[in-house]
């Protein structure tokens, strides 16, 4: 299975596949027993050694897996790891600080700014610089290449090209990211990617906001959502972003734990003429509908319509584009509640404005297309049910 895999290049796949499957009780030993048994395949992926470390984390042999990767980490010649899509570091912390930060020398090891403890230090040039020196690093399905590039606008790109464009912004998203969520927790100061973006940028996307009423922004788990949340908590101090999961951090708001009230919380900051961010993809929320972005159909809260129907107030999309060497915030306006229409008729216009939005990022310049988990899983299956493009 492992060295198939290899061979079909979707190592991303198969570790992603064993998470799945691999820590269902009876299946722990076996799984584990077929990770150890090729090293030369399993320690070249992070997503395969992460998977190795909790399946030994579950029957109590993380230890020995540990040991395994600290020969490779002090080897002399150590090789290059690769990792895709959904090794993202923060999800590694249930693994335990230790291994996580393993994981993390692996993935970024022998980039000079990582070694020399300088990454809070880069600016945009030097961090794009960085992506496109060590993005090879990054496997991409080639499922979900396929795929994107079948409906690209930009097909006067050559296809090498393009690839490199897409997989360095989802290299740029990665240690964003990282940084973000993993690395500043055991730095001696904050770290915010909110300074990667220019100047003048911010200062003409905040024009657009009609400070008269409240706003629904929404974005989606891609183009650099990281950075659109750390510009958009800059930008609005008093905004406030619903998410899946409940936070202590101020402003955030959790549906997880009590929608409702969550949602109470949200009509009531509108109603003050606060902005609000919401990700209709992140599934918040207890009702949905589907998107259907690309033929692919794609679940999506609809608390975004809810709130900006009931409220009358405005909305917006709301992303990070990279131009050049630097990122700059886009905000487009949405639908708004027109005289006479019901919810059903708006929650259907808005859905639509959504879809279309995500559609013109994923069909347009390469250097923005950086998908997270949801959108990179669902685009790279789709071209494989779908049978042979038409």
């Amino acid at each position: 299975m492992i060295t198939a895999a290899a061979s079909a290049k979707d190592l991303t796949g198969l570790a992603r596949f064993l998470r799945r499957t691999g820590t269902q009780d009876e299946q722990l030993e076996r799984f584990l027993r077929l990770l150890l048994s090729d090293n030369a395949v399993t320690f070249s992926h992070l997503g395969l050694i992460a998977v190795a470390l909790e399946l030994g984390a579950a029957l109590g042999r993380q230890g020995l897996v540990m040991k395994r990767v600290s020969r490779l980490i002090e080897a002399d010649s150590r090789p290059i790891v690769h990792w895709g899509f959904s090794d993202r570091l923060w999800r590694f912390m249930p693994l335990g600080r230790q291994a996580a930060e393993q994981l993390a020398v692996l993935k970024y090891g022998g980039i000079p700014a990582f070694d020399s403890d300088n990454l809070l230090d880069l600016d945009s040039a030097e961090l794009l610089a960085l992506a496109e020196k060590h993005v090879e690093r990054l496997l991409l399905p080639q499922a979900l290449l396929d795929n994107l590039y079948r409906h690209s606008r930009c097909q006067e790109l050559q296809r090498a090209d393009w690839e490199r464009h897409v997989k360095t912004a989802y290299w740029i998203d990665h240690i964003t990211d990282d940084l973000q969520r993993f690395f500043r927790k055991g730095a001696k100061r904050n770290y915010t990617c909110v300074d990667l973006i220019e100047v003048e940028a911010k200062r003409d996307a905040l024009g657009q906001i009609d400070a008269s009423k409240g706003t629904v922004l929404m974005s989606f788990h891609g183009a650099f959502l990281t950075m659109t949340r750390a510009f958009y908590a800059a930008a609005f101090e008093k905004g406030l972003i619903v998410q899946k999961n409940s936070s202590v951090i101020p402003g955030r708001i959790g549906v997880r734990d009590n929608h409702r009230a969550a949602l109470f919380a949200a009509f009531r900051a509108l109603q003050e003429r606060k902005v609000l961010l919401l990700t209709p993809d992140g599934g918040q929320g207890e009702k949905s509908s589907t998107l259907n972005v690309l033929g692919v159909p794609v679940r999506v809260g609809v608390g975004a319509a809810f709130l900006a129907y009931e409220a009358k107030c405005n909305t917006a999309w709301y992303t990070v584009a990279r131009q050049g060497d630097r990122f700059v915030p886009i905000i487009v306006p949405g639908p708004s509640r027109t005289a006479g229409e019901t919810y059903d008729e708006f929650q259907t216009r808005l859905l639509s404005f959504v879809a279309e939005r995500i559609e013109s990022i994923l069909t347009g310049d390469p250097r923005s297309i950086a998908l997270g988990l949801k959108w990179s899983a669902a685009l790279g299956r789709s071209l494989t049910a779908a049978g042979a493009p038409p």
